[in-house]
């Protein structure tokens, strides 16, 4: 994986010849699935710059340095990870969405390999929750610094333990082992007791890790949604109280066109398309569970701004409204995964995956086996990161397949 991987190629005027009408989409999974097994699943993060001991030396734990050095091992136009000593690792968000994926195609084709590689990482998750607070709980296998503070490796936040949480209960489904469910439920307790809450007035939003006390309102959703179907499944009132509060915090706050900001600080106030799709598909899933809320309203206005917003004509994925550049792999992946699921709320989304599939597979699909990380309008940036890349088009190709 060393050296350069970002390559002159610009974008052609019309879709270049599409690999899906050579071969089918589940001949693709089988090559992709192939890739991530001759890899055990490990790679790199476009956010692991920390992970270099040399690096971590130079910043400490200083925020302001940590953000520099990831944005220069993030930005480099060559991989310097292995120079750096950085190492691929196992990531327990792409973990999780391995484990959704193995899931659903085991109870789609009842093939009993499927139903081993999905057994397998459940446990390993199960293995690796971090220890030490209210409940189970996981987090990046690197540090990271942004605008509101320094999380050391491993630091629990609630985005990779809710998306855990909902592979849990997918498992459990398809096992009807209650281990799964009450590892879920484990979940909800860090949630529920680890985590800050932002209060305003009878509701609030849950904090992104027990570090900082910032409302992030796609992660505040994903909590919401978790506990609102835990509770649901084991009847726990307190767990439905939780999720109405917090949810009802977000629900306040949606723009008027139909949008969520990414924060509420003056420095998160911008809008992108994959973070705008976990928090519709978490309302939708939080009303699944409680469909005496009133939240309907709420996701058929930010159903109407995500179509209009994120997709152009032709079936690109846009990462930014209105904005062509950059193409991102991992916007597209949750695209596909969106679309399939709010197809009651965007009448034409059967039509838009068949636009979007054949752009996905011509824009980021390597004969190699792997999906490539991102287009601008002249440069391709062909890195195979794991986490952001691999685990969710695995998860879009088991679903569509």
């Amino acid at each position: 994986m060393a050296g350069s991987h970002l390559t002159a190629d610009p974008l052609p005027m019309q879709p270049r010849a599409l690999p899906a009408r050579s071969f089918s989409l589940q001949q693709i999974l089988s090559h992709h699935e192939r890739w991530l097994r001759a890899r055990d699943y490990c790679g790199y993060d476009p956010h692991d710059g920390l992970n270099s001991p040399l690096l971590a030396a130079l910043t400490g734990r200083s925020r302001v340095l940590g953000m520099a050095a990831l944005q220069v091992v993030k930005r480099a136009p060559v991989n310097l990870r292995p120079l750096l000593g950085i190492r691929p690792e196992h990531n327990a968000k792409g973990m999780g969405l391995f484990l959704s994926a193995y899931a659903r195609l085991s109870l789609a084709t009842g093939k009993p390999q499927y139903r081993e590689r999905a057994t397998w990482f459940a446990h390993w998750l199960e293995k690796n929750a971090i220890a030490g607070y209210a409940g189970a709980a996981w987090g990046y296998e690197f540090s990271w610094a942004n605008r509101h503070f320094y999380a050391p490796r491993f630091t629990p936040n609630v985005v990779t333990t809710a998306f855990v949480g909902q592979a849990l209960l997918e498992f459990h489904a398809l096992t009807g082992e209650r281990r799964w469910l009450q590892l879920a439920q484990s979940a909800c307790e860090f949630i529920a007791g680890s985590l800050n809450r932002i209060a305003a007035g009878s509701s609030f939003a849950f904090s992104y890790t027990p570090l900082d006390r910032f409302c992030i309102h796609n992660a505040n959703m994903l909590a919401a949604a978790l506990l609102a179907r835990v509770g649901a499944l084991m009847e726990d009132a307190a767990y439905a109280d939780l999720a109405e509060r917090s949810m009802r915090y977000s629900l306040a706050r949606q723009q008027a066109d139909g949008s969520w900001l990414y924060g509420e600080e003056w420095y998160n106030r911008w809008i992108d398309s994959f973070h705008t799709g976990y928090s519709l598909l978490a309302l939708q899933q939080f009303l699944r569970a409680r469909p005496d809320n009133p939240g309907r309203a709420a996701l058929q206005r930010g159903c109407a701004f995500y179509r209009r917003q994120f997709f152009t004509g032709d079936g690109r994925v846009r990462y930014y409204p209105n904005k062509d550049y950059p193409l991102d792999s991992h916007a597209f992946a949750h695209a596909l995964i969106a679309l399939q699921e709010l197809g009651d709320e965007i009448p034409d989304a059967a039509e838009l995956v068949e636009k979007v599939v054949p752009h996905a597979l011509a824009l980021f699909w390597s004969p190699e086996g792997y999906f490539y990380y991102r287009r601008n309008r002249f440069l391709v940036d062909k890195r195979p990161f794991m986490r952001w890349v691999q685990a969710w088009m695995f998860l879009a190709l088991a679903r569509l397949c």
